[in-house]
């Protein structure tokens, strides 16, 4: 979702995006002709660019348009693709448990890279862009230094299938969704577990909202959006919306989010 209102769903059996408008959202826009294994989404702050996961690339979308500007080829399938937070550097994760760093001006061959294990997962980064987080699918989270990539902490308990990643906007907790149902609380430096809520199986995807209040996370097993008080570390709610919800995205002022449905829908949650 970006800031301008313009919504991109990935298809990963699909060769194309959805693009559609939040004031019209019944009237599709052109799709954006992608490629492969589209998975996630990553707009600048003018809500002008996307820089879009898929395959083995990463492509640097125009919003305005829907047309591919450019596509860079890397080592393995990318999952996860995420801007520093001044804009200057993109950081990638691939099937081959590889991160990358990128240039966001003109992505070409990265300019970092570290290999961290078999499968990668959730990657997120700090407010001041002083951290990255790297979540490996089985048990593991490393906090790296975006920069160099080198590992400045490393946590290996966390379980199978380990999802998305999360950090506060203080920058004192992240948290890691795990698909047998647990949100872990970890200390945002040295990654020591701090608490966890349990959510239920299937939680693999999660967002926090623009206030920094409230986590959502999806369940593809329940058909739940679990909604978490973040400070009390408490379920307020749970939203059933069936079928197989995935990615988490908010408009601007938090008041809407909206859920990627895998059965082929997008839930609208106030």
């Amino acid at each position: 979702m970006s800031s301008t209102g313009t919504a991109l769903v990935t298809l990963e059996d699909g060769e194309e995006m959805a693009r559609f408008s939040i004031s019209a959202p019944t009237v599709p826009l052109t799709p954006v002709q992608i490629g492969l294994r589209a998975r996630t989404v990553q707009f600048n702050a003018a809500g002008t660019l996307a820089y879009v996961a898929s395959d083995n690339k990463v492509s640097v979308v125009d919003v305005a348009t829907g047309t591919v500007k450019s596509a860079t080829t890397l080592t393995a399938d990318v999952g996860h693709v995420v801007l520093s937070p001044d804009e200057t550097r993109l950081f990638a994760n691939g099937g081959n448990g590889s991160v990358w760093t990128l240039s966001a001006a003109s992505p070409g061959a990265p300019t970092a890279t570290a290999t961290l294990t078999r499968s990668m997962s959730g990657l997120a980064i700090s407010k001041s862009g002083t951290s990255l987080y790297a979540a490996g699918s089985l048990f593991e989270l490393w906090r790296l230094d975006p920069t160099t990539l080198q590992i400045a902490a490393n946590v290996k308990t966390l379980g199978t299938e380990v999802g998305d990643v999360v950090v506060s906007q203080d920058e004192k907790e992240v948290y890691v969704v795990a698909d047998q149902g647990t949100l872990w609380v970890l200390d945002a430096t040295t990654l020591a577990p701090a608490g966890y809520v349990d959510v239920g199986h299937g939680a693999l995807w999660m967002a926090l909202t623009p206030d920094g209040k409230q986590l959502y996370v999806s369940s593809w097993s329940m058909g739940d959006v679990i909604i978490v008080d973040r400070v009390g570390r408490s379920v307020v709610s749970r939203v059933h919306v069936g079928g197989y919800p995935r990615s988490i995205a908010f408009d601007k002022l938090g008041t809407t989010a909206y859920v990627a449905n895998m059965n082929g829908w997008v839930d609208v949650i106030k």
